[in-house]
């Protein structure tokens, strides 16, 4: 199935970046799953830093991860969410 993440960056601060990964899964549900699974038993890496899982070439928080299921799309739900009206 083609899906889309979207990650939200910042350092609450000084910047703030949105990306849009596409990348295929079995399903949309089976991927939030995993994530879930994968982020059950992860400590933190530092003492510093709250526990966090590289994913798509992102350290994202688990505190983000933890809600998932709204931040991937199917193509076709991140279409409708975002399409624009041309007026011309």
């Amino acid at each position: 199935m083609k899906l889309i993440f979207h990650y939200y960056e910042t350092d609450g601060y000084s910047y703030g970046e949105d990306y849009f990964i596409p990348f295929e899964y079995e399903s949309k549900e089976k991927f939030a799953f995993d994530i879930l699974e994968a982020i059950k038993d992860i400590k933190p890496k530092n003492i510093h830093l709250p526990p966090y899982l590289d994913l798509f070439g992102f350290r994202i928080y688990t505190c983000v991860l933890e809600k998932i299921e709204e931040d991937v799309f199917t193509l076709e739900e991140w279409f409708e969410k975002n399409k624009q009206k041309i007026i011309l």
